[in-house]
């Protein structure tokens, strides 16, 4: 008995020679003495060999995680040494933790593999967690930290998309030659995940990758990637209904079906996930002056209400509070207080939106100067931002763990601030700017000097200051020389270096604010400027 005509063992087509197809074992195998071992392609079952040497390969990666864990048992630290702030109830470990400065040495062809070995994966987990909510992390800490290490040794069960990216991350936060040159690879292992169809059950995490990786771009300077993968975000969570979210059942008019939250952590870390995107989305639109087509369409739709903290979802106290607003959004800018929360998160996002809008409002105000009704929205607008400015917690009031997001959020709103009024040329204006500027500048006299990485959006708000006191050290130097103008110069010449000195501190290994501070002695340069 013979296969059909063309078919051919597998020992025969690998060494490229003529097969007989005979069966059970072909002539040359039996010729050979391996006639047992001779294996014929079967579209519909594995092969048999293939199996077995998976089973034998899974046996060999238990045998040494066993093997690691009795000879180095320090290696392998409990689950609560490695914690996330801001995104679960172990939450403890502060933000501004020393970098690792001693790295053991790393398991032999440890990057060949798609599940790293144990120790190398903690690593490089401990290296990223401490910033991971400053780089758009949404996630619940203990439960993806638990799926990312199951307590039984089994694989994670989180798709590779987002398991690559935070082996990236944690790749290009150690600083470590050795992990460093594999960076390109997982770089490229993990678009390569990111692109590929996900589980209903895998779609949030596979936002948060989305997430993440365009964080990862933006810190690089590729802000088309960036912005790519970001709309990637976008559209999952639209497709998903995660930007009409209520306390009821799946959004009707989604487009892919979530499985029903298991429960109120769950449901949380929707809620966070699409207010994630969308304070990306707001913050970037703006800084970088990308299209804001998706802003406007998307803004009015959003009912979804503002995040709670973490400990609110982990208590199960899911008490939103809402208006008879159909816009989450629209209800925020209209002032109505039923809509605010004082989660840092829900903070962040509303410091972001009035970032956006007030800078396509300072661009458009340029052109309907003179327009009464215009004149109107400008001013109104003008009042809402310091309204809300009035209600924000000082700086003493936010835990340890959301100081970063505390900076970043009101160097937003001050930015908010800039962009409105840069376009209307009048003493009040200015002063008004001005007086931001240095509130800028202020804030960052609060970081401390362990923190080695910044938001990447915070080298926007900084050139965004700069601009402003440049600008003010141009027109005082058209005025006469007086002790008050002096003065006043050397002030403003200490805030101008401290923001500059920033910049050129953090720029190092973050493109983006590298390339503002570039732009910043350039713009110091043309104004004749010397510090």
């Amino acid at each position: 008995m013979s296969l059909p005509r063309g078919r051919a063992c597998l020992d025969c087509r690998r060494r490229k020679v003529k097969c007989d197809g005979a069966a059970p074992a072909c002539g040359r195998c039996v010729t050979g003495g391996h006639g047992s071992d001779c294996e014929y392609i079967d579209p519909e079952s594995v092969s048999r060999i293939k199996s077995l040497e998976e089973n034998i390969a899974k046996l060999e990666a238990k045998v040494a995680r066993l093997e690691r864990q009795k000879l180095s048992p320090t290696r392998t630290r409990p689950l609560r040494d490695i914690q996330i702030p801001g995104r679960g109830e172990a939450s403890v470990q502060t933000l501004y933790q020393k970098p690792i400065t001693s790295y053991p040495e790393l398991p032999r062809d440890w990057w060949n593999n798609s599940i790293l070995p144990l120790e190398v994966a903690r690593m490089l987990v401990d290296t990223y967690a401490p910033h991971a909510f400053n780089n758009g992390f949404f996630l619940h800490g203990p439960r993806f930290l638990q799926a990312m290490f199951p307590p039984d040794d089994s694989p994670p069960s989180l798709p590779l998309s987002l398991i690559t990216v935070v082996y990236l991350w944690g790749i290009h936060l150690s600083g470590h030659q050795p992990l460093l040159i594999h960076e390109e690879k997982f770089l490229n292992l993990a678009i390569m995940h990111t692109l590929k169809p996900q589980q209903p059950h895998y779609i949030v995490p596979n936002i948060q990758a989305e997430v993440i990786l365009a964080h990862y771009f933006l810190r690089k300077g590729k802000f088309n990637l960036a912005m790519h993968h970001l709309n990637s975000a976008i559209s999952h969570s639209v497709a998903c209904g995660l930007h009409q979210i209520g306390l009821g059942a799946q959004h009707p008019g989604a487009s892919l079906t979530l499985p029903p939250p298991s429960d109120p952590v769950e449901f949380g870390q929707r809620i966070d996930a699409f207010w994630a995107v969308v304070l990306f989305h707001k913050s970037w639109v703006a800084a970088l002056q990308w299209p804001s087509r998706v802003s406007t369409v998307l803004d009015d739709t959003i009912s979804t209400p503002f995040p709670l903290e973490m400990d609110s979802y982990e208590s199960g106290n899911l008490e939103f509070r809402t208006s008879n607003a159909q816009s989450t959004l629209k209800g925020f800018l209209e002032n109505h207080e039923t809509e605010s929360t004082n989660s840092s998160l829900a903070i962040a996002v509303q410091c972001a939106y009035l970032f956006e809008r007030a800078s396509y409002i300072g661009v458009e105000w340029q052109s309907v100067l003179y327009i009464p009704e215009e004149a109107d929205q400008f001013h109104k607008f003008d009042r809402r931002i310091f309204e809300f400015i009035k209600t924000l917690p000082p700086e003493e009031a936010h835990p340890e763990r959301f100081r970063h997001t505390w900076l970043v959020s009101n160097s937003s709103i001050q930015a908010a601030i800039i962009q409105l009024h840069s376009s209307v040329n009048n003493p009040e204006s200015q002063t008004k700017c001005l007086q931001a500027a240095e509130k800028i500048v202020h804030m960052i006299y609060t970081i401390p000097q362990e923190l080695e990485h910044v938001n990447p959006i915070l080298g926007t708000m900084w050139f965004v200051a700069c601009r402003v006191l440049i600008s003010a050290l141009s027109r005082l130097a058209k005025d006469p020389v007086t002790e008050e103008v002096v003065m006043q110069t050397s002030q403003l010449k200490v805030l101008l270096r401290s923001v500059l000195d920033a910049m050129s501190s953090f720029g190092n290994g973050c493109a983006l604010i590298y390339s503002q501070f570039g732009h910043a002695k350039e713009l110091c340069k043309g104004h004749d400027i010397h510090l």
